[in-house]
């Protein structure tokens, strides 16, 4: 399969660390070249690896993006959003409002109404949204949840419009997640069901299946991954 990854952070490399290790042919972007070679040089050992360098904050940059990727391999199997961002603030003080809604609305919009001229038949995309948008216990971060919520809505909204072409649009929602990268280590052992922290190996893995025949039939949907964290905050 070939699968592309938007977004360079420690998600979005083992995420591509997992659809390597099952032999997937996978394309990294960014927006930091230095950066992005740097992820290359890290995975290359363990399959073919491609970086590309763009900007998905515009439709000029997606397309570009787009375009770069099938000429290295084709026509898209898979595609991974991981671009993040995170911010506090509160209603009187909305000061991260059009940060947030730019990096968890505007440019999972842009990718997506240029995907379909890119993706192969049966395609699947893939989002990161957020547990607190569906189980909410911090009400300190006004402009995140407005922008994460809403890329929950979209999700639906694409996975409904993009099903006469056969892609289908999902989006996970973990935790905080764990910012590492260490190929190999035993993970599971690192976590506990009650623990706020989510290991990006256990998120990679859950988006691999996404990404995979056996999650042909999910669609639409946003999968909790919190390991079960927010049942913590329930009372007796």
């Amino acid at each position: 399969m070939q699968s592309m990854i938007v977004g360079a952070g420690n998600l979005g490399v083992n995420v591509a660390f997992n659809l390597l290790q099952r032999g997937d042919s996978v394309i990294v972007t960014s927006r930091d070249d230095k950066r992005g070679k740097k992820i290359e040089e890290e995975l290359s050992s363990y399959g073919n690896v491609h970086l590309i360098v763009g900007d998905p904050g515009t439709d000029a940059g997606v397309i570009e993006m787009f375009e770069k990727a099938t000429k290295v391999a084709g026509k898209i199997d898979n595609l991974i959003v991981t671009v993040g961002g995170f911010a506090l603030d509160s209603i009187k003080r909305p000061t991260h409002f059009s940060e947030m809604l730019q990096s968890h609305l505007v440019v999972p919009i842009n990718i997506l109404k240029n995907f379909s001229a890119y993706a192969n038949t049966s395609a699947s995309a893939v989002f990161v949204s957020s547990i607190q948008t569906l189980f909410t216990s911090s009400w300190n971060a006004t402009s995140y949840l407005l922008g994460k919520s809403s890329l929950n809505k979209l999700v639906e909204i694409a996975a409904a419009q993009l099903l006469e072409r056969r892609i289908r649009v999902n989006a996970v929602a973990p935790a905080s997640i764990e910012n590492i990268f260490s190929p190999g280590r035993d993970w599971h052992s690192a976590r506990t069901l009650d623990r706020m922290l989510t290991p990006p190996e256990g998120i990679a893995e859950v988006i691999a299946f996404l990404c995979s025949p056996g999650g042909e039939c999910v669609n639409g949907v946003v999968i909790p991954l919190d390991g079960g964290d927010r049942f913590g905050h329930a009372s007796d």
